[in-house]
């Protein structure tokens, strides 16, 4: 089972990554100027460092970010074109939505971990 997921994750991120690296907010832009910034695209985000672990460091559950997520990126798009899924092997969420979401959702994590390393001093 956990091949299988591993395998999928790699395909899809293989996928993502022949198409090209472009910064989001380039991306954003050519996608208003194509008719694309309602496409969904996935993009894979590391998780390490902030706190979707139990206390004892050995269960990966991302549940309450992944409820954030939902909760504050374009809540009405995720029982329709956007979706989630996390990955245990790499630590990671797994996330297909639109380029604009996906900027909301790195603001986010970045949120986060600043509050994060504030907490931890």
């Amino acid at each position: 089972m956990r091949t299988a997921s591993f395998l999928v994750l790699a395909t899809l991120l293989l996928s993502v990554a022949s198409l090209g690296y472009r910064p989001s907010s380039a991306a954003a832009s050519d996608a208003d100027a194509t008719g694309e910034a309602s496409k969904v695209h996935p993009r894979s985000y590391r998780l390490n460092d902030l706190p979707v672990w139990s206390a004892d460091g050995k269960v990966f559950d991302p549940t309450i970010l992944m409820a954030y997520i939902k909760a504050t990126v374009d809540p009405n798009t995720w029982d329709s074109t956007s979706s989630m899924a996390p990955y245990v092997d790499s630590n990671s969420l797994v996330i297909a939505t639109t380029p604009a979401n996906h900027d909301s959702i790195t603001t986010a994590l970045e949120s986060l971990r600043t509050q994060v390393t504030v907490a931890d001093k």
